[in-house]
């Protein structure tokens, strides 16, 4: 489903980041599964490159 949507927001060859949240850890108030997605925009390095 997180493909399709990208697909039709039209950024799937540009590239996206998802981002999914679930329970009390990721400080929910009501308990559930959901994504994000993000893009359209240069989103940067999550990790910073190996050094090798």
């Amino acid at each position: 489903m997180v493909g399709k949507v990208a697909r039709d927001l039209g950024v799937e060859e540009a590239g996206y980041r998802i981002l999914s949240n679930h329970g009390r850890d990721a400080h929910q108030e009501v308990p559930h599964f959901h994504v994000h997605v993000f893009a359209g925009t240069d989103l940067g390095r999550m990790i910073k490159a190996s050094s090798q």
